[in-house]
């Protein structure tokens, strides 16, 4: 995850400063979240837009891994997808508890 990080800023800079195409499908990530899918199960969910992104993946313990535009990585039990977290219209990860 936080290759994906470091990455979403490299395209940030590269796509004159915009977040949305950091994503799964972009060659830059794609190889990250393989390497995330591989041990999960499933692809990080990565929501973009021009200003922000966020993304997230479960981990085996039932806490999600998320990471955002800005700059946090974090580990929490509490679920990113939720009303006011990293849901595609609020891109800020939810802090631990």
């Amino acid at each position: 995850m936080s290759q994906i990080r470091t990455t979403a800023e490299i395209i940030y800079s590269e796509e004159g400063r915009d977040y949305s195409k950091v994503n799964c499908s972009h060659p830059q990530i794609s190889p990250f979240c393989q390497e995330i899918k591989e041990p999960t199960g499933m692809e990080p969910v990565i929501h973009s837009s021009v200003n922000a992104y966020c993304a997230y993946t479960k981990l085996k313990d039932s806490r999600y891994c998320c990471v955002d535009s800005q700059g946090r990585l974090l580990s929490t039990e509490i679920d990113p997808s939720q009303e006011g977290y990293c849901n595609g219209i609020i891109f800020v990860c939810p802090e631990p508890e």
